[in-house]
């Protein structure tokens, strides 16, 4: 089960790469940086479960399982975050 903590680390990992690159491009701010970091979030996965593959096969699928779901809990969670900081403002102009 060690995979299924290495996939949940690397996913929260790969989310905030993720957060950083789109933010990068959507203030109209791409800058090097971004890119990078972009890169690095594509790579990431695919070097965290080609480590696992070699190291212990049989959590591969644990790895996954992680990296999927830590990615979608973190997005979830940082939605709810936004709307309701977007709804209390939104209160307070009323």
């Amino acid at each position: 089960m060690i995979g299924l903590g290495v996939g949940i680390v690397s996913g929260c990992i790969q989310f905030w790469l993720l957060t950083k690159f789109t933010t990068g491009i959507t203030t109209g701010k791409l800058s090097a940086k971004s890119l990078f970091f972009g890169l690095l979030q594509f790579v990431l996965p695919m070097g965290v479960l080609v480590a696992m593959a070699f190291i212990k096969r049989s959590d591969l699928l644990w790895t996954a399982v992680g990296i999927v779901g830590s990615l979608i809990i973190c997005a979830v969670s940082k939605f709810v975050i936004n709307t309701r900081r977007t709804r209390g403002r939104e209160d307070k102009n009323v």
